[in-house]
């Protein structure tokens, strides 16, 4: 790939095959078949077998050890081999250190702010308030010092336009739309078959997982033949050994979770094979403007979608008849068995707007604009 553009895409915890930061980011450029890219970032189960990008799998470590210290040295250590001519930071672990990479080699940073990682840290659990106040505190004046070196801004969220202060530097809003699939395996219900029912992503108190266990209850007593598939990220120790109790006197509940993060295809493949997926989030002012990734796939892969009735993001799932709201701790009894089995969900076909590659084009074109504004081309590797 010599006298190409070499564009490094970063994160110390995601995976290097995380959805966003690979499947849609670094793919979309890597078709074009103009930049040398590379992911640096955790060691996943599989790397993906994609040779337009060469990835990095540095990590691999507990959440909590010296190795996560030593992390960014580790990672600049790679800057230095790798030689890039432009950074795309995924997460803010590596901003100061890449901001330093700047400064001595002249490598432009981008910056993808994928949450407002401020508010997740102070309305997050299991940490006194004053230490969760320390650290969003401290990791937004990282933000604030690295914004005057970033040149260019994604955002996840058009919300992120408000809500973090710190950008003053241009920024493109790429929503975490998913791609659109190559083809659809639609499970239609049968008279007394099994629905099969999925939570996937992250698993977590404050993501519902337990109001999901507890609505699937309820609905049990309207129908009794429910699975409930629970697939994904189970950071919490505590939270991965209670559903496992959970599951010990409800044969309904199946658990597919992990320490570590679950290959991306394979929630795919639990949710093309799903009658209905849950949004069970809690709201709090973290996620309230934002579209969860879990309501683009839903849409994509057409799966009917069981929603908190004050969800916000309700009333996109009501325009596409893609889902119905329910109160998950007290569900109408009469409401759910109405929209479990009288109602047609997807009865049209999709606008192209909703899938991640209507972002493509513009994506591709920031890139390739920061290319001739800052002469990159001259200096490819």
């Amino acid at each position: 790939m010599t006298g190409r553009v070499k564009v490094v895409f970063a994160s110390l915890l995601k995976p290097v095959d995380e959805p966003r930061m690979y499947d849609k980011l670094a793919r979309s450029l890597g078709q074009t078949n103009k930049y040398d890219i590379n992911i640096i970032g955790f060691k996943p189960k599989n790397i993906p077998a994609d040779k337009s990008i060469t990835f990095w799998p540095l990590f691999e470590f507990p959440r909590i050890s010296l190795s996560r210290v030593l992390a960014p040295f580790k990672f600049f250590r790679k800057l230095l081999q790798l030689k890039p001519d432009l950074i795309i930071l995924t997460s803010p672990d590596f901003l100061l250190i890449s901001c330093l990479h700047k400064i001595l080699f002249g490598s432009q940073l981008v910056y993808d702010v994928q949450e407002n990682y401020y508010r997740n840290i102070i309305w997050s659990h299991g940490k006194p308030s004053f230490i969760r106040k320390l650290r969003a505190t401290l990791l937004r004046w990282k933000e604030f010092i690295a914004d005057r070196i970033i040149i260019q801004y994604i955002l996840a969220e058009r919300c992120y336009l408000t809500e973090c202060s710190f950008i003053t530097k241009p920024s493109l809003i790429l929503e975490n739309k998913a791609r659109k699939p190559a083809s659809l395996n639609v499970s239609e219900l049968l008279p007394q078959q099994v629905i099969r029912i999925l939570y996937s992503g992250t698993i977590a108190e404050s993501y519902g997982i337990y109001d999901a266990v507890h609505l699937v209850d309820e609905m049990l007593k309207v129908y009794p033949k429910l699975e409930l598939l629970v697939c994904g990220h189970c950071p919490s120790g505590e939270v991965f050994s209670t559903l496992y109790t959970m599951a010990q006197s409800r044969p309904w509940l199946v658990l597919q979770i992990s320490s570590t993060p679950i290959p991306h295809q394979e929630i795919l493949h639990q949710l093309s094979k799903a009658h209905f997926t849950l949004i069970s989030y809690r709201l709090n002012p973290s996620n309230e403007h934002c579209m969860p990734t879990r309501v683009w796939e839903a849409l994509a892969w057409e799966i009917p979608m069981i929603l908190r009735q004050e969800h916000p993001w309700l009333e996109l799932a009501r325009h596409y008849k893609a889902g119905f709201g329910i109160d998950f701790l007290n569900p109408d009894q009469q409401l759910l068995h109405a929209n479990l089995f009288s109602k047609k969900y997807y009865p049209d076909p999709l606008p192209e707007h909703v899938y991640w590659e209507s972002q493509e084009h513009a994506w591709i074109s920031l890139i390739d604009q920061i290319v001739v504004d800052y002469n990159l081309f001259t200096k490819g590797n």
